[in-house]
């Protein structure tokens, strides 16, 4: 105890007696662990920092006092602080935090984003100093807007604040967001110091790494704040039939709203459903109970598609002390957001990841001495004679439970540092020659390859990037070879979507002759004929309308079809999730957080795990197919399944099966040995056929698309190795079967 307050009184020493005073009045009783060692880094230096730490451990104070702090004791026109941050709801909590910190220090706070208006923006462009919060896509938009005046801008800035840096490791906005960073660099020339905040970092050495890619990155991790978790976990069985309050809700869908509606009562709490489609539903479901019952409503719906007066409408209502609000979101509430009255968070569904999960819970027990509640609702599908292997195994159910159990040991998905992202680099390249009027290739070349973010490409797959721009009227070149904007190039930037890397249409809607059916990622190779798996049913697609993002499917019962394939979705089980599903249905021990439901399916589960010695094997024969147990995670079990079908198997994925038609053992080794002589895999794939998923996909030639698309979308390397495993062990057996012949 005698160090924590040595602690904080050396820390509190480096403060401005103006900040000292701050914290005095708001009745602080300490600073924080991650307080107490974040402020001395940042007092004493200019150096890159990670913060890694739990969240409402008081991160945001962590780097704001001590930058504050050196606001104070230099020339007040020569700071500027960036603060980037992911999500606009963030953006509006944060600025109000950081203004009642600067209220009375006459440091302006700006928040910046597409929702501001212009005129409370003016301010900063005449006297360009203080703390401005901003996402991405509006800092873009400075580059590609105001690039004559960058220098004058920028020119005092200090240091780049990014929250929730987890959320855009090696995604398309946080390529977009590390290139910006290093142009703004090359507009002062020097280094500018960058901040990373992060609850939720699998691999802190990976993510230094993509801060900072010369390594100098001091790490501040934070142990657990220790507050208290807790969890249930109630399983309810899908019923496809309408019934309840409304002639076209499934029962179970009212019987989980039904269930939210009683433990919400009074209080303020999130929902998170996993998809906008099942924020609209549930939203719709719990208000139906509360006209049922002739209560004021106290449920809204929260996610990106929503205007910016109903997302405010949610966020206020959240905010209002003392008053009963839930919110049904997406993503769009997961991270940063400090709403100290929540007390319940609502995962519908399997958690997206380890990490996600973190974040929704860390949303609650943000108030002194009050625990974090998770309450989580899984789906079960009724098995049947002719059920899969996989569904027998419930791994909605199990994948739930491993998450929490991943999750109290503190293990979250590392970033993917591989991937191309070569639509990002196309919307550089435009941004660049739209800031500076014109570009030489050179000069593109040296500020986005070699010095910048955009790694892994050589100089003639950029010569052959650019000859496609050009094709595409995207650029043009003048007669001194400077690289100008071409016709498209010219409109689409200054269009008001150009800012964002976000792809036009991330979606198909699947239609069958019933009506829609929902949305399905454009990340997979589709094509007509091909089967998918949605909604835990099995659909042929019939056709593919890429002009209006639509897919025409019909439902099988069989695998009967002409080319069979595999749905998309996206890749986010890690192989740790997999192998803690395993644990799981290893184990024989009792969960006490699951309802009785739930342990009657954990128990089926484990049975035909233990039954089908799935600990050791690999292969089984079922009504006709082969099905493959890779228990490996999503990006290698699609890989080898992408493998498979374009060596002509008829084959498709459910979760981490791949199912295989019509083959015999024989066949399959055959198949085996010949993909394991190939002396370089990635040839596999030179004759696919790429999807257009990211936004600039259309610029890139196809060569580049498919290694794009290969970086993103694969693991080449560990699918053959596990085909070649599964080569050895099939080799054993059929060998082993020959004896017993003879």
């Amino acid at each position: 105890m005698n160090s924590q307050l040595s602690g904080c009184r050396d820390a509190l020493r480096l403060l401005h007696p103006n900040l000292q005073k701050w914290i005095w009045e708001q009745r602080w009783c300490k600073l924080t662990a991650v307080q107490q060692l974040a402020i001395p880094i940042l007092s004493l230096s200019n150096d890159d920092v990670i913060i890694s730490a739990q969240t409402a451990s008081g991160k945001t104070e962590a780097v704001f006092l001590p930058l504050v702090s050196k606001f104070l004791v230099a020339d007040l026109q020569a700071q500027l602080i960036l603060h980037v941050c992911p999500y606009k709801s963030l953006i509006n909590d944060q600025y109000d935090r950081i203004t009642r910190l600067c209220a009375s220090l006459n440091i302006p706070v700006y928040a910046w984003h597409g929702d501001i208006p212009s005129s409370r923006k003016q301010k900063f462009f005449k006297s360009p100093r203080g703390i401005v919060i901003i996402t991405p896509e509006s800092l873009e938009s400075f580059f590609v807007n105001r690039g004559s005046q960058l220098s004058r801008l920028f020119r005092n800035v200090k240091s780049i604040v990014i929250d929730e840096f987890h959320a855009l490791i090696e995604s398309e906005r946080g390529r977009q967001l590390l290139s910006l960073l290093h142009r703004l660099e090359l507009i002062v020339g020097r280094r500018v110091q960058r901040i990373a905040l992060s609850a939720t970092l699998g691999d802190i050495s990976l993510a230094a790494e993509c801060l900072r890619s010369d390594g100098r990155v001091k790490i501040v991790n934070c142990p657990s704040n220790d507050v208290e978790l807790l969890v249930s976990v109630k399983a309810y069985y899908v019923s496809a039939a309408p019934s309840g309050l409304t002639a076209t809700t499934p029962s179970h869908i009212l019987d989980i709203a039904t269930s939210i509606f009683e433990k919400t009562r009074g209080t303020k709490n999130l929902i998170f459903p996993n998809s906008r489609q099942n924020v609209e539903l549930y939203t719709s479901a719990l208000r139906a109970i509360n006209e049922d019952k002739r209560i004021a409503n106290c449920f809204w719906p929260h996610h990106g598609s929503l205007s910016l007066e109903l997302r405010l409408e949610a966020e206020q209502n959240l905010k209002a002390p003392l008053t009963p609000a839930n919110v049904v979101a997406t993503n769009s509430l997961e991270n940063g957001i400090d709403y100290k009255e929540i007390k319940s968070i609502f995962q519908i569904g399997r958690p997206p990841s380890v990490s996600s999960l973190r974040q929704r819970i860390g949303r609650s027990g943000r108030t002194a001495g009050t625990p974090a509640i998770l309450r989580m609702y899984t789906l079960l599908e009724t098995i049947g004679a002719d059920s899969d292997i996989s569904a027998q195994l419930h791994i909605d159910l199990i994948q739930s439970i491993a998450c929490i159990e991943l999750m109290r040991n503190s293990f979250y998905e590392p970033p993917r540092t591989a991937p191309l992202q070569l639509s990002t680099l196309v919307h550089q390249v435009l941004s660049s020659i739209a800031q500076h009027g014109s570009r030489d290739a050179v000069t593109l070349w040296r500020d986005l390859i070699l010095s910048g973010p955009h790694k892994g490409l050589s100089k003639p797959d950029f010569k052959a990037l650019l000859i496609s721009l050009g094709a595409h009227n995207l650029i043009e070149q003048d007669a001194d070879g400077s690289l100008l904007l071409g016709s498209v190039g010219e409109r689409l930037t200054n269009m008001q979507d150009f800012y964002g890397v976000f792809p036009s249409a991330e979606e198909y809607s699947l239609h069958s002759s019933g009506g829609a059916l929902g949305t399905i990622t454009k990340e997979a190779l589709l094509a007509p004929g091909q089967i998918i798996i949605f909604a835990g049913r099995r659909w042929k697609i019939l056709n593919i309308q890429k002009d209006r993002s639509v897919i025409e499917v019909e439902e099988i019962r069989t695998m009967d079809g002409e080319s069979i394939s595999f749905g998309g979705g996206a890749l986010y089980r890690h192989p740790r999730v997999v192998d803690a599903i395993r644990k799981v249905l290893a184990e024989t021990n009792e969960i006490s957080y699951i309802d009785d439901v739930a342990k009657l399916a954990l128990n089926d589960a484990r049975k035909v795990y233990k039954s089908l010695a799935l600990s050791n094997r690999h292969l089984f024969a079922q009504n006709e197919n082969l099905i493959i147990f890779t228990w490996a995670g999503d990006l290698i079990t699609h890989t080898i399944a992408h493998i498979f079908s374009l060596f002509g198997l008829t084959v498709y994925v459910d979760g981490f099966c791949i199912y295989l038609k019509g083959l015999t053992k024989n066949s399959l080794a055959n198949v085996c040995s010949q993909i394991a002589r190939i002396e370089n895999p990635f040839k596999i794939f030179e004759d696919i056929d790429p999807p257009e998923y990211h936004r600039w996909d259309w610029a890139l030639p196809k060569d580049l698309l498919r290694r794009d698309f290969i970086s993103r979308a694969c693991d080449v390397p560990n699918a053959i190795e596990f085909i070649r495993l599964l080569l050895e062990s099939l080799g054993k057996e059929l060998n082993s079967s020959h004896s017993v012949d003879e």
